[in-house]
């Protein structure tokens, strides 16, 4: 989390050593620790001074490229820090409600091969076709027609397409902090197990919009 704080009575510089120089403005910032910082974005400096008086090394951030909170942009999302997830298999997300599992050809084929059945059985007897799109069909109570009520797991669970794969790792259940947490309502793997990093997640978003 990170929010401007107007300028207000100058302070000396904690990174610049150069007499005379103060922050007029700073980014109060919290890191992945919890520890919240203050963060110099401006300063103003004595008359005469140049960059070559502080050894050229000094703009808009110190030069260390290895501290994390210098590092992160202030526009990164408020997951910048990853978020925790770990598929428990409940098969809440498969299931008890009416929805689309949008597939393309690339992943009838792949479930066709895991099935051992030809892609136009897969297409007839487990697809829909809606607005000019593919989606998985789902029986009158609203499961997914590979989900396994005995098991309460995927029956294809190999071969998932990929909007189930990146779940819950969609643009709606991260939009913001309180998204996140309506989706860990019906999701138990929701801020459970490892960390999954940003990069992680982004890729994920990414492959869930393509």
């Amino acid at each position: 989390m990170t929010k401007r704080i107007a300028p207000g009575n100058p302070r000396t510089c904690g990174i610049c050593t150069l007499p005379g120089t103060t922050v007029v403005t700073t980014e109060r910032e919290v890191d992945a620790g919890g520890t919240e910082c203050a963060r110099p974005v401006a300063w103003s400096h004595p008359a005469g001074y140049n960059d070559a008086m502080a050894g050229g090394v000094f703009d808009d951030a110190p030069a260390d490229p290895k501290d994390p909170v210098m590092t992160v942009p202030s526009d990164a999302p408020w997951y910048r820090d990853g978020l925790r997830f770990e598929c428990t298999q409940c098969g809440n997300c498969c299931s008890g409600f009416p929805g689309f599992v949008w597939i393309n050809d690339d992943e009838l084929r792949a479930i066709a091969e895991h099935t051992g059945k030809s892609i136009g059985e897969i297409r007839l007897m487990h697809t829909r076709l809606y607005a000019g799109r593919l989606s998985l069909s789902e029986f009158a109570n609203g499961d997914c027609t590979f989900f396994d009520p005995r098991t309460r797991g995927c029956s294809i669970y190999e071969a998932r397409p990929t909007q189930c794969r990146t779940w819950p790792f969609w643009r709606s259940n991260i939009e913001s902090p309180e998204a996140w947490e309506r989706t860990g309502e019906s999701c138990p793997g929701v801020n459970q197990g490892d960390f999954i990093p940003l990069e992680e997640i982004e890729m994920r978003v990414g492959q869930r919009e393509m």
